[in-house]
């Protein structure tokens, strides 16, 4: 794993986009179960050449993150849809935690994993993990496909939060 500045990050991120090569990124925060460190890690993975950059820091890079998920699934992926549903019960469970917790201003997080993500213990699938902060649970859904509509209702629910 590389560490770069935030500027790198962004320009990594950039460049993998316009390539149209297989990247994402991951926002770990200091008590998240990924990070190996006590301090937030903001992750650009290029799965096509098997890189990993790294800028840790003492704030979560939040504006980053909101500019990086639209560039990587699209503008729309922060727009609540109404009539969206979710796709299983524990995606459900995931959506009534997090906005329990936007309402009650505790800040949690999420990981869409990718199939050829570094972190997703499932190879080959998609994987979204919830750290809920209150529990200490830690939810996931696995599917062979990626799951659009959940991400798309747990993004907004993400970027919603009181940062």
């Amino acid at each position: 794993m590389q560490t770069v500045n935030p500027t790198v990050l962004r320009q990594k991120a950039r460049e993998l986009s316009r390539a149209n090569r297989k990247w994402h990124f991951h926002i770990f925060t200091p008590d998240c179960k990924l990070n190996e460190k006590k301090e937030f890690a903001f992750i650009v993975e290029d799965a096509s050449e098997g890189e990993t950059y790294v800028h840790y820091s003492s704030v979560k890079l939040v504006d980053l993150g909101r500019e990086l998920v639209q560039l990587l699934h699209g503008k729309d992926v922060l727009k609540k849809d109404a009539e969206a549903s979710v796709s299983s019960p524990t995606i459900g469970i995931i959506v009534d935690r997090a906005k329990d917790l936007n309402d009650s201003g505790k800040a949690w997080h999420h990981h869409m994993l990718f199939p050829d993500c570094d972190f997703n213990p499932h190879e080959g699938a998609w994987t979204l993990l919830f750290e809920d902060p209150v529990s200490v649970e830690v939810l996931e859904s696995v599917t062979d496909e990626e799951p659009k509509k959940d991400l798309k209702e747990i993004e907004s629910l993400f970027y919603a939060q009181k940062f």
